[in-house]
């Protein structure tokens, strides 16, 4: 029914920016990804100064692992939005998954600098660090994170790997059950 309604927004008035994005969205959470990349690019030229069309974008190219086109659409979001922490935030996680480990901190940290609570920012540099074979720094990002949401099973996960690297068994193993009990 949204998406009916949208549909004819669009064909009554195509330069209608909201209804490209609003379309947009429901394509992209529809997996329709295509059909929002469609959306965000008609957006994109009707407003190129608004940063949210981007950000959708480059959304999109994360989900399907254009990560160079989405890092440069997230750099535009900074470029037309400096204070967008977001941004930053997918932009460290796409580094962090090519084993790009300091552009990822770099990007992950000023993401943390506006948005202090930004709990993806936070887990993302905690799996950095372990990566990077820093657990106390790991461990530290990951008790913040699960502070702000105590049910996300995979951050006990991430903790618990790092306690073991440090040989803490016990709290890996007390880690381990209660991601177990979330699941």
């Amino acid at each position: 029914e949204a998406l009916t309604h949208l549909n004819k927004s669009v064909q009554l008035k195509p330069e209608y920016y909201k209804a490209r994005i609003s379309r947009g969205k429901l394509f992209r959470r529809m997996k329709k990804y295509s059909e929002a990349l469609t959306d965000y690019n008609a957006a994109i030229q009707l407003e190129p100064n608004r940063d949210e069309a981007y950000n959708n974008r480059g959304n999109v190219y994360f989900e399907t692992q254009q990560y160079d086109k989405a890092i440069t659409d997230y750099q535009k979001v900074t470029q037309l939005n400096p204070g967008e922490s977001k941004a930053y935030g997918n932009t460290g996680a796409i580094y962090a998954q090519q084993g790009k480990f300091p552009q990822a901190l770099e990007n992950l940290n000023k993401a943390l600098a506006m948005n202090p609570s930004y709990q993806d920012a936070i887990a993302n540099r905690g799996i950095v660090y372990a990566q990077m074979g820093n657990h106390q720094a790991a461990i530290q990002d990951f008790n913040r994170a699960l502070q702000l949401n105590p049910n996300k099973a995979n951050l006990y996960d991430s903790r618990a790997k790092s306690h073991q690297a440090l040989g803490n068994t016990q709290q890996a193993q007390q880690d381990r059950q209660r991601a177990g009990q979330l699941r």
